[in-house]
């Protein structure tokens, strides 16, 4: 989920490590949960406005009615973004496509009709009507620039960007409505119900190629719809020698792809370098071809159907005052089926042999199933030393269920692995400190060795984007953090972290030689090898009715591989982003003027990195920006 605005939100949890045994949907990786504010038995609301860089707007806002005291609370919630692209389109043509455009709200109900049960409504809608262009095109290494590009498009740092295709568009809207239920059966038992369905339409037009080359156009019409049912049994935590949560989980969701790839007149000299490089394609086409009035399309429909049963059990039990023994347990079954077809529209016959050859039909499309079933769980145990300091060591076991790549294939058959990708196992062991001295100074530092067995990894390269299994994966990795509250008016955060991932055994087909290859011995993508965080604040009254917050974030990340081939060219450089904020506000919050800026020493790196036929791409990350923000709370 991509340039996506957040609003009206209570908190955000982060859980490392597999989750499944707390809530209803798996995880493999770790949570990221993002809770909203539920509506309250009070009058309020409050405004926030935003400016900055490249035009940067965003209005966000939110009210709350107390309708029957104690019983009945109605909460709305909105927010409108918009800004130029940050990448300097020198096509004046799209120019007015390369930004964001995102407006969006949720309402909300809680009802008490006693001190038994709380009713929790709420229904969200938003919508994308532009998409930032963050891809630019690099020359690839070996130096040859197959695209008939201009000169000025070989610095791929720039963040100036040239697309020829003047049709591009990007359009989203999102919609979900959930329904929670809690009551209290009991002085310890609490129940809960929740209802959901989410789900999101998606339609966009993009120069694939992102040059000034007319060569490639790539288009995607999603849209997914999931359904999902979960009761809940569960115990209070605090001052209890035994706590446990116990569920049930039900999940249906559709997804449904359309890709449309058309290879124009700029692709030609690109194909004519891949068929003379392949003694195999140099037999079946002539020298020269394809001719330079090129032009061929091929496109996909695929839909995948799926539905997950689970049941799942945590608990924690006080063995001695010092000594507490955590587990849970779950137990998941998936089905799945695909439908899918693909077609050219092939004259030439390039991107029939190479990307698309034909595979069913709309009327008989090609349909395959799977079915499984996993357990998976944790284990662990924490020791309080003292009253300060508390040890923990702990074993989990995550499950990530098979899939289908549903993109445009070159594969001529179903039964091969590109096409369906193996489950994902992980087990992860983790000892770990967590030190609190007088609620001023905390320390938390833990380290872990992990082990993947089928890691579904995303291969982007030669003429499509898959999902692959890397058969083990394994490594090690030490997180720490320190928080200080040394006065009343200073404070600092320090984090830091250290991973080693490696592929042990990674065998694939290369989609660039289409020859078996190992990438035994490289960096899982995406794991920085290093990484440091150092935040102070300072917090200082202004007199009797104002105050001050002056807060630096300086973020440092080590070296990066943005692909599964450790690309040199396309990783990730070391490198430390510097971002502030100061705020000035009344002493009761009422109202607050701030400035912001976010990379303020102005580094540049690439985020993510691709390697295809005609060339690499690469999202460079945004330049320094700076703005100002308002706000204004009303009780």
């Amino acid at each position: 989920n991509f340039n996506s605005t957040i609003f009206d939100i209570e908190r955000v949890e982060v859980l490392r490590g597999p989750q499944g045994t707390l809530f209803g949907k798996n995880t493999i990786g770790g949570v990221l949960h993002v809770i909203s504010e539920k509506p309250k038995f009070a009058n309020f609301g409050s405004i926030e406005l935003n400016g900055g860089s490249f035009r940067y707007l965003q209005a966000r806002g939110k009210v709350n009615f107390n309708i029957i005291p104690d019983k009945l609370a109605v909460r709305a919630a909105g927010a409108y973004r918009s800004r130029e692209g940050w990448l300097l389109e020198k096509n004046e043509d799209v120019r007015d496509q390369n930004g964001l455009q995102f407006y969006g709200g949720r309402i909300s109900m809680l009802f008490k009709p006693d001190e038994k049960l709380d009713v929790l409504l709420s229904g969200t809608y938003s919508r994308d009507d532009k998409a930032e262009f963050t891809v630019d095109y690099k020359v690839p290494d070996h130096g040859f620039v197959l695209l008939p590009i201009d000169s000025s498009q070989r610095d791929h740092l720039d963040r100036k960007v040239f697309q020829d295709e003047e049709s591009v568009f990007f359009k989203r809207s999102s919609y979900a409505a959930h329904a929670k239920l809690d009551y209290q059966l009991s002085r310890i038992h609490k129940i809960t119900s929740i209802t959901a369905y989410n789900a999101s339409e998606s339609d966009f037009l993009r120069d694939f190629d992102a040059t000034s080359a007319t060569a490639a156009v790539f288009g995607k019409k999603a849209s997914i719809g999931t359904f999902t049912q979960e009761l809940r049994l569960s115990t209070p935590r605090e001052n209890r020698k035994l706590h446990y949560v116990a569920g049930l989980f039900y999940l249906k969701e559709t997804l449904e792809d359309q890709d449309t790839l058309v290879g124009k007149e700029g692709m030609a000299g690109v194909w004519r370098a891949v068929i003379a490089q392949s003694p195999t394609l140099s037999q079946v086409f002539p020298p020269g071809y394809p001719p330079s009035t090129y032009f061929e399309t091929a496109y996909n429909d695929g839909k995948v159907t799926a539905t997950s049963y689970a049941a799942y059990f945590n608990g924690s039990l006080e063995v001695t005052p010092r000594v507490r023994v955590n587990g849970g347990l779950r137990y998941t079954k998936e089905e799945k089926t695909v439908e899918y077809w693909q077609a050219c529209n092939c004259p030439f016959q390039i991107l029939r042999i190479l990307v698309a050859p034909p595979l069913g039909s709309p009327e008989a499309p090609i349909i395959k199933d799977v079915s499984e079933d996993a357990v998976s769980g944790n284990i662990g145990m924490d020791f309080k030393t003292t009253d300060r300091i508390l040890l923990y060591v702990n074993f989990s076991r995550g499950f990530k269920g098979s899939g289908f790549n549903i993109s445009l294939t070159p594969d001529t058959s179903f039964a091969k692995i590109a096409f369906i990708f193996k489950p994902e196992f992980i087990n992860n062991y983790e000892l770990g400190i967590k030190l609190r001295y007088n609620n001023r100074f905390q320390f938390n530092a833990a380290a872990f060795v992990t082990d993947f067995r089928n890691k579904q990894e995303v291969v982007a390269a030669g003429n499509t984007i898959f999902v692959s299994n890397a058969r083990t994966v394994q490594g090690q990795g030490f997180e720490a953090e320190f928080t200080g509250i040394w006065t009343d008016f200073f404070k600092t955060e320090v984090a830091l972290g250290a991973l080693n991932i490696k592929y042990q055994d990674f065998p694939f087909i290369d989609p660039f030689t289409f020859q078996p290859a190992n990438l035994s011995g490289n960096r899982a993508y995406k794991a920085p090898d290093f990484t440091f965080k150092f935040a102070p604040e300072l917090y200082k009254s202004l007199g009797t009715e104002l105050k001050v917050l002056l807060r630096f974030d300086y973020n440092f990340t080590g070296k990066t591989f943005n692909d599964i081939y450790n690309t040199e060219s396309l990783a990730r450089k070391a490198t430390g982003v510097l971002n502030a904020r100061l705020m000035v506000s009344t002493k009761n919050e009422r109202f607050s003027l701030g400035l912001w800026g976010r990379n303020l020493n102005n580094a540049t790196y690439i985020q993510h990195g691709w390697s295809f036929v005609f060339g690499d791409h690469v999202s460079v990350n945004p330049p320094r920006t700076v703005g100002v923000e308002l706000r204004a709370n009303f009780y």
